[in-house]
């Protein structure tokens, strides 16, 4: 049985020779096309922590040159978010400084 809370976790339960037991994991929010895009545009394309210049279609590519992410500044399990004023552009290695970062 699956359910949804606040978008933000998932709950689940698994039966097995009348053993219950139950789940909850963080469920990954990500940002609409166009709250990403308002935000690249904010940063005119640039890291917001670092300066360095990024690549549009590089998004995600690590190992690419101007590769990026688009980061929650507060994540959605603090309350955050997909709003363009909670998305910071930042490059992977900045987005690998984050505290949060592999914690989906």
């Amino acid at each position: 049985m699956w359910e949804l809370e606040l978008n933000v976790y998932k709950s689940y339960e698994i039966k097995y020779n009348d053993v219950r037991v139950f789940r909850k994991e963080l469920l990954v929010v990500s940002f609409s096309l166009a709250t990403v895009e308002e935000a690249w545009n904010k940063a005119s394309g640039h890291c917001e922590r670092c300066q360095k210049q990024l690549v549009w279609n590089n998004r995600g590519d690590e190992g690419q040159r101007g590769a990026w992410e688009a980061h929650h500044r507060l994540s959605a399990s603090h309350g955050g978010s997909d709003t363009t004023s909670n998305c910071e552009i930042l490059c992977i290695d900045c987005h690998k400084k984050t505290k949060s970062y592999g914690r989906h």
